[in-house]
Formats: structure tokens, sequence, C-alpha cells
């Protein structure tokens, strides 16, 4: 979603900073771009080395911003909406796959007025409970029943998160260049295809498997 459907850098990065500062944390204020795509607990981590036992209390107040003033900051991308109801239109079963909490994700879909034309919203449970993007897809792949169908899956998406999370699951990748990804970034952990634009998936698709529907995640 995050950097493949919507550019919610406004929202998450002004909520994720309120948080940050609300605990006096020093931090390179230039990183926090980094934290849109992996779950925020690796992000604090990974990206800014902050102690584990302030994670929840930093969870929470990102949570408790972002629902207040901070979800609807986003941006739609050009001509994604488009392309997903062509996509729709031509057969492919259109499934999202998000580490974004299901509460958000769907309130988000509700107001770019596209959400019927997703079969299933696969999107995090909690911080804490189906929160990485292995986890969504894995759940995805139980719940759509997709697990023998898997070869005709492709997941998209903008980070190596993205691209790590469905080789785990056993799905193959597009890397999209309009999120906040690099093409060297997609390129090293294996995107099968890297795009620059949304319309590119048009012309793509039909070739990767000419001969029956897939599912998009």
């Amino acid at each position: 979603m995050d950097g493949t459907l919507i550019d919610s850098g406004e929202g998450v990065l002004e909520s994720l900073a309120t948080a940050i500062e609300s605990y006096n944390i020093s931090y390179d204020k230039k990183r926090l771009p980094e934290m849109i795509g992996p779950p925020f607990g690796i992000g604090l981590k990974n990206i800014f080395n902050i102690d584990v036992d302030k994670y929840p209390g930093i969870i929470a107040r990102y949570r408790d911003t972002y629902r207040a003033t901070g979800w609807n900051k986003y941006k739609v991308y050009d001509d994604i909406i488009d392309v997903i109801k062509k996509l729709k239109k031509r057969g492919y079963k259109i499934i999202l796959g998000t580490s974004k909490p299901i509460e958000f994700a769907e309130k988000i879909l509700k107001q770019m007025d596209c959400i019927e034309y997703f079969d299933f919203i696969g999107a995090a449970e909690s911080d804490t409970e189906r929160a990485t993007k292995e986890e969504v897809l894995a759940w995805v792949i139980r719940e759509c029943g997709i697990s023998n169908e898997k070869d005709q899956a492709i997941m998209i998406g903008d980070r190596m998160y993205d691209i790590l999370g469905a080789r785990a699951v056993g799905i193959e990748t597009i890397g999209v260049l309009w999120g906040y990804g690099s093409k060297e970034e997609l390129k090293k952990y294996g995107a099968k295809q890297i795009i620059k634009s949304p319309k590119d998936l048009l012309e793509i698709f039909p070739c990767l498997h000419p001969n029956s529907v897939n599912d998009i995640i």
C-alpha cells in the first residue's frame, strides 16, 4: 500500500516524529523516510537504534497521533487506481498485502473509492501480531486458498521488505520505482522485474502468465 498505491509520507512521518520526540530521543530526521516500508519495530531498531523497551510507548503514541490526524494525509499515485480497475476488468484477482494495520488500510481504500476492486484485504492485525510482510503474505495465501497457485501470484512493492517477504513465502515480485525504494535496492534483493510507472503493469502482466488468471498482491 504505502509506496505503491499511496504516498503516505506526510501523515506517517509527522506522526512518527511526534512519537519519538515525546520521549526526548535524539535521532537523524533525514532518515525518517526509511521508516516507510518496514514494520516499525524493525525500523526503530535498524534505522534509529532505539532501545527496545521504548518501542511499545513510541508505537502507541504514533498510532494515537496517526489515528487522530495522520491517516488521511496521503496522496494517491497517478494512474494507479485506473490501472487497478483495468486489471480487475481483465479478470485478475487484486489482493492487498500490507504491513499497515487493517484499521487504516480499509479506511484509506474506502476513502480512495477503490475498495470494491480488491478481492481480499491482507493487512497487519496489530504492531505485534501478523506484523511483518512475510506474516501478512503467509496469512493471505492461506485465507485466499492459493497455496497451490503461488506460481500465478505476483507481489508488487517498492521496498526490500516487500521483496524479501514475498520470496520467503514463494511468490515472485515486481519492484516499483514511484515509491520509496531505489532501483539498486530492488535489484539487490531480487525483484523479478522493476518498473517505473503504474501503466507499465498493463503491458507486462499478460506476458508473465499469459494462460491464467493471476493473483496480484
